[in-house]
């Protein structure tokens, strides 16, 4: 591998060894979320990665260094739903780099640059290779990271709002989504608001060649309130503009002009917990209108002092589809820039034109190790309407035949090997229905698994 596995030597150590050093930053967060780290104590056995944060700056400023390295290999037996002419295997490595200088109380910029590589039988798509390209670059103008207050940020960065529905990365795909544009932040008494306007960048294979999409853009204001003690209940309410100049359903191609109004409330209480978000979205498509909606919904209970702490889940959406290509309104649900994956990690399906349950039973047998079975039940909301493949592809249309879709069963593990070292493997299978058996779709399974650390 082009990538050098000198990180493992660096970073594994026992758990009391690390007890002295500054934590390594929570997997799951944007690494512009890192919260400032202080340099490392005396104690600190490893000068690696602890003495890359905090790195002390003229004026009482900082640099905090950081990255990731990771390879993910996938496999499918029977890819796009059974209709690819062969099994698919990939084998994907990404190693990205940043750096983030607080230059003073009001002045930060964070720079990082990745690599990608890989191969895949049934040939590398748009998220699988870039051999070296600026991933994020931008200047902060606002209080200090972390500290809150207004903020006005330009250039190229990763975003996640709210939910992720509508707006996110994608962390199991090779490349992650970034944007070009500006965003800002301000406050209104407990209410905080973000305004945006956004290109996505267009990925190209070569060297630092990505460019800003100029057939896409997206804007708007989100508005979030956490209620304390925080995260106990919470509030989104965002209005989301999007513009692209070819698009492609169902009903037909053309420019697509769209506003998102959203709503959500989320929280927890006792055991429960709920996240709860319905959209309506209006606007133009070619001649026609637009006049689509969604409403997601996952509740679970848990059981956190119980043997395996189990967690039972259960997910609930409709994306509307299209009811009849012909009378110059599209009706065709688009999730804009989603997490991905957004239903299993075989990434079949997105959500548009698409109703599901998704119950779950999460354990958690050791500290460091999550366990995740699922059953995912698709139907196509209508039946008129295609069934839309990553990014947002009309693939299947079964026509006259039945709503369902199919079953996906999931099992996923994750495991937090040492500080800053994380392993998952994901399983899916695919139960194929009916209808989409009588043109000529399979069942098929999914295998990823990934090994992955960050510092």
């Amino acid at each position: 591998m082009r990538h050098l596995p000198w990180l493992a030597s660096l970073a594994l150590g026992s758990g009391s060894a690390w007890a002295a050093c500054p934590a390594p930053p929570e997997p799951r967060m944007l690494r512009w979320q890192d919260p400032l780290a202080a340099r490392p104590g005396p104690d600190c056995p490893r000068p690696f990665p602890a003495a890359l944060k905090g790195l002390p700056l003229g004026d009482g400023g900082t640099l905090s260094l950081g990255g990731e390295w990771r390879v993910r290999v996938e496999a499918a037996d029977r890819p796009d739903f059974g209709l690819a002419e062969a099994a698919d295997r990939a084998i994907l490595q990404r190693l990205l780099l940043h750096a983030d200088a607080q230059l003073s109380d009001h002045v930060r910029g964070f720079v990082q640059i990745g690599s990608f590589i890989g191969s895949r039988r049934l040939g590398e798509g748009p998220t699988d290779v870039s051999r070296l390209d600026l991933t994020q670059a931008f200047v902060e103008i606002g209080r200090r990271n972390g500290s809150g207050g207004p903020m006005l940020r330009l250039g190229r960065q990763e975003v996640a709002l709210g939910s992720s529905r509508l707006i996110s990365v994608r962390d199991s795909p090779n490349i992650r989504r970034s944007f070009d544009g500006v965003r800002g932040r301000f406050g209104l008494g407990k209410a905080q608001f973000d305004g945006f306007w956004l290109r996505p960048i267009q990925l190209r294979p070569g060297v630092f060649d990505d460019v800003s999409d100029r057939n896409e853009q997206v804007y708007g204001l989100f508005g979030t309130l956490d209620m304390q003690p925080a995260g106990r209940l919470g509030f989104n309410l965002y209005w989301i503009g999007y513009e692209r100049q070819q698009a492609r359903f169902q009903a037909g191609s053309g420019r697509e002009r769209r506003h998102s109004f959203g709503a959500r409330v989320y929280g927890a209480a006792g055991s429960w917990d709920w996240d709860i978000e319905p959209v309506i979205q209006v606007g133009r498509f070619g001649t026609g209108r637009i006049a689509a909606w969604t409403v997601a919904s996952a509740f679970g209970h848990s059981w956190p002092g119980q043997p395996l702490a189990p967690r039972l889940g259960l997910k609930a959406d409709i994306a509307s589809g299209d009811r009849d290509r012909n009378d110059n309104k599209l009706g065709s649900f688009n999730a804009l820039y989603p997490r991905l994956p957004y239903f299993t990690e075989a990434g079949l399906a997105v959500p548009t034109n698409i109703m599901d349950l998704h119950p779950t039973l999460s354990l958690t047998p050791e500290k460091s190790v999550d366990v995740t079975l699922g059953a995912n039940f698709l139907w196509r909301h209508r039946r008129a309407d295609a069934v839309y493949v990553p990014p947002l592809r009309p693939f299947l249309d079964p026509g006259a035949g039945s709503r369902f879709v199919g079953t996906q069963f999931e099992a996923n593990v994750e495991w937090e090997a040492a500080p800053g070292w994380a392993v998952k493997l994901a399983l899916v299978h695919f139960a194929a229905s009916d209808s989409l058996r009588a043109i000529g779709a399979r069942s098929s399974n999914f295998m990823a698994s990934s090994i992955g650390y960050r510092f």
